[in-house]
């Protein structure tokens, strides 16, 4: 992965043309929005493809290729040569190869109110006088990962990445408020300025790959003297710092786009209705936000999701609208009236399923370094402290079905009592719902797994988080 300028094929290659980092998987849960969102967008192969250049395919196409801009109205395109063969691209072999959706009329570019009427809806902080002198460090964190990886794709420079060009306005308007905006033409004339501009040095060297792999059939990519620009991962604890040290920054705005691509997430359009549904509940913590035509900005806020669970008890009734703990304490009274089944008669499920509920338990009161009480376990029900493996079965005993929601409440309400109350501070909204949807998908990890196995997830899980918390909060 290269990230300065490096010499190939007798070209230099300075750092342009970045390929995004989309995959959630080593991402902070905050931008999994903005990685999906432009994974899934129009330049979402764009950002990412290819994984393999070659340095001569690429000084082919760089040093033999002729720009015509097509005049003021004329269609711009690029003609280059591979082994006495000539091939032309125009703007419809670039949505083809690169994916860009075709319409039958392009809109040139919007306005300087469009554009900072934009920025206001996804909450940027510092002065919007001059459209060309924005900053990303004046957006949330999510938002100047989306504007960074948008740069550095798209942008003819290869310095100044703090600087947010007209260009990636205009690209991003373009995904935000699904306009026709011309991809393929930005792509074509900031390739063909650039070869004017300087043989040896090459700029948009995937894309240049692209389309040469696009235009010249049957040609495999072998060589391997080449690397990708890649923007490393490192840009998440980088700007997840920068907005620790603002001290306050501003909710995490959606404009309505953002909100659908949510919504389509959480309720995929089914054969009886293609439209989807208003949105329930959000992925990740966020502030949503209708884009308006003018004035203030509505702010909505939205709760965590409920985790959605079938009542498996005929005793309890509306069980997601009690309090947990008396939901737990009913339970614990049906449980003693019908408790008079033989323990012989226990199945291997059942005793699984105990193992389970006993790991879930040792992990809240125990790994946590929450204190094993009889008011920690249950609000109103005392136990002995001498005996804290007592306490501890005894808790795992009374969640029972409803394990799943007891671990990450309670993994909730320990990270708040160990790390942020004592610091003096209150858990903000962010680290409630980062901690709670964490944890859920960690107990979802346990499933089916064995015991010692499960209780090193469980454990790894809150060291890793502690330690996450630790950094992005300054405790």
């Amino acid at each position: 992965m290269a990230s300065t300028a490096f010499t190939a094929s007798g070209l230099e290659f300075v750092p342009n043309n970045y390929s995004a980092p989309l995959n959630t998987v080593n991402a902070p849960e905050a931008f999994h929005i903005i990685q999906n969102f432009l994974a899934q967008s129009a330049i979402g192969r764009a950002l990412v493809e290819p994984a393999k250049l070659s340095g001569s395919q690429i000084k082919a196409f760089w040093e033999t290729g002729l720009y015509d801009d097509g005049g003021e109205t004329g269609n711009p395109s690029i003609i280059f040569e591979y082994e006495d063969a000539e091939y032309v691209i125009t703007t419809g072999t670039i949505r083809a190869a690169m994916g860009f959706p075709e319409f039958s009329s392009y809109t040139i570019g919007m306005g300087d109110e469009d554009l900072i009427r934009m920025m206001r809806e996804i909450g940027y902080s510092g002065p919007l006088s001059k459209i060309g002198q924005l900053k990303r460090p004046f957006l949330r964190k999510e938002w100047s990962f989306f504007f960074d990886c948008i740069t550095r794709t798209f942008s003819k420079k290869c310095t100044n990445w703090d600087d947010i060009p007209t260009d990636s306005l205009q690209i991003g308007y373009s995904l935000l408020f699904d306009n026709h905006f011309d991809f393929a033409r930005l792509v074509l004339n900031n390739l063909g300025e650039k070869m004017r501009e300087n043989r040896g040095v090459v700029y948009f060297s995937r894309f240049c790959q692209i389309l040469f792999s696009y235009c010249v059939e049957g040609v495999e990519v072998s060589e391997e003297d080449v690397s990708c620009f890649k923007l490393h991962k490192r840009i998440f604890s980088d700007l997840v710092n920068k907005d620790v040290k603002k001290g306050v920054v501003g909710d995490l705005l959606l404009p309505l786009s953002v909100q659908q691509f949510l919504n389509a997430q959480v309720n995929p359009p089914t054969q009886a209705s293609s439209q989807p549904e208003p949105l329930q509940q959000e992925l990740s913590p966020s502030t949503f936000v209708q884009p308006r035509t003018g004035g203030r900005t509505k702010h909505v806020g939205t709760k965590p999701p409920r985790i959605a669970k079938p009542n498996a008890e005929a005793g309890v009734s509306n069980a997601d609208d009690m309090p947990q703990k008396k939901r737990l304490k009913k339970r614990r009274a049906n449980r003693a009236k019908s408790d008079n089944a033989d323990e012989d008669s226990e199945t291997d499920e059942e005793t699984l399923h105990q193992r389970k509920r006993r790991l879930v338990a040792a992990h809240l009161f125990g790994a946590s370094n929450v204190n094993a009480e009889a008011e920690n376990v249950s609000a109103d029900k005392e136990a002995p402290t001498s005996n804290a493996d007592d306490v501890v079965e005894e808790a795992a005993s009374e969640a029972a079905d409803e394990a799943p929601e007891i671990f990450v409440q309670e993994a909730t309400e320990n990270v708040e009592a160990e790390i942020f109350e004592p610091q003096g501070f209150d858990m903000d909204v962010e680290a409630h719902n980062s901690v709670n949807s964490d944890h859920l998908e960690v107990y979802d990890d346990t499933e089916g797994v064995e015991a010692d196995q499960a209780t090193a997830i469980l454990e790894d899980s809150m060291a890793t988080h502690t330690e996450i918390l630790s950094v992005t909060h300054k405790i």
